[in-house]
C-alpha cells in the first residue's frame, strides 16, 4: 500500500526529471552522441562522435566496485564493467534513468 502523498511526489519527481534530460539534450546534446566511455577510476565519464570527444561529465557511481572481480553491484543486481570500459550502445539510454552532472 502506497502512502497518501506518494502518487504526486511521484509525479513531481518525474517532471523534474523530463526538465532535467530536457535541459541535457539542449545545452549538451546529450542523447545524440552515438558512443560514450567511462573510466570508474577518475570518475569521468566522455561522449564521443566519430573518435571525437565531444562532452566530459563527471560522475559518481552509486554502489560499489571491485576491481579484483572487475563488476560493478548496484542495487539493481550485479554488472561486469571493466574499470575503463566503452560502451557502444546509444549513450542517450542512460539518461532516462539519472540525472548526469
Amino acid at each position: 500500500m502506497k502512502p497518501d502523498w506518494y502518487p504526486a511526489w511521484r509525479d513531481e519527481a518525474i517532471a523534474q526529471l523530463n526538465a532535467k534530460n530536457c535541459r541535457l539534450q539542449k545545452e549538451f546534446r546529450l542523447g545524440s552522441w552515438s558512443r560514450y566511455d567511462y573510466d570508474m577510476t577518475t570518475g569521468r565519464l566522455l561522449f564521443s562522435k566519430d573518435g571525437a570527444v565531444k562532452v566530459i561529465a563527471g560522475i559518481q557511481i552509486a554502489g560499489s566496485t571491485s576491481a579484483k572481480a572487475d563488476n560493478w553491484l548496484v542495487g539493481l543486481g550485479k554488472f561486469k564493467f571493466s574499470r575503463r570500459s566503452s560502451q557502444r550502445r546509444k549513450a542517450g539510454s542512460i539518461l532516462r534513468r539519472e540525472e548526469q552532472h
